[in-house]
């Protein structure tokens, strides 16, 4: 692994309470959040969100193709979604409403809530006394080398990590109740000598995992309504 990618992980680690589980690692965003003390067990609408598939390579930003997997993805988000028995509606058309803008706050990693500003959110989410939850699912490819060979630096070493991360807004009369941010991540199975021999780790089912996490608190202070 080269010193480069230690530096991001040890960054990462500063900001994220982690827990690993071999490879994966799945981590709580806990400086942007808000969860208030109680929650109605209302209808929950789905419109707008934000998708966007990422990449880099040797740490810098490699242009690709940004919606790949969209609908892929946005199905597993939507069906991790339904399994928690959550009161969901989702309004037809959806529209991905990914920009320039946010791309760009993504950096060299995967995006940070808290560079996301209120009043960039309320220009595209529906303002209404119903309740609408506002997903941004960034996931990010990262292939890097390291060079190795002892004195004479004769071959690169080959790896790679996959990033998921989902950020959860939902909204009620343009004041955001609800605020939650997930983060994981797999390294790739590589041939350390073969740039374009590597297996992605991810699997469908992490979705149930990163979209349950970021919602638990929502549902833990759902007071039924009478």
């Amino acid at each position: 692994m080269s010193f480069r990618l230690i530096i991001f992980f040890l960054i990462a680690l500063t900001f994220y309470s982690c827990k690993s589980n071999g490879r994966m690692s799945l981590a709580n965003g806990k400086k942007s959040k808000v969860i208030l003390e109680r929650y109605t067990d209302e209808a929950i609408y789905v419109k707008n969100f934000i998708f966007f598939n990422d990449s880099s390579y040797q740490f810098k930003k490699f242009n690709s193709d940004k919606t790949k997997g969209q609908d892929s993805i946005f199905n597993l988000f939507r069906n991790a979604l339904n399994n928690l028995n959550l009161k969901m509606e989702y309004i037809e058309p959806k529209r991905n409403v990914v920009d320039v803008a946010f791309m760009l706050k993504a950096g060299q990693g995967t995006i940070k809530g808290k560079n996301i500003k209120r009043n960039e959110l309320h220009e595209l989410i529906s303002s209404s006394d119903s309740i609408f939850l506002f997903p941004i699912i960034h996931v990010f490819t990262s292939r890097y080398y390291s060079i190795n060979g002892g004195y004479t630096f004769s071959y690169r070493n080959w790896g790679g990590v996959d990033f998921m991360k989902l950020i959860i807004y939902i909204v009620k009369k343009d004041n955001i109740i609800y605020n939650r941010e997930i983060y994981l991540s797999r390294l790739h199975i590589n041939n350390p000598t073969d740039e374009f021999k590597w297996q992605s780790q991810m699997k469908p089912e992490y979705w149930d995992l990163i979209v349950q996490k970021a919602m638990e608190d929502y549902i833990k202070r759902i007071k039924k309504v009478e």
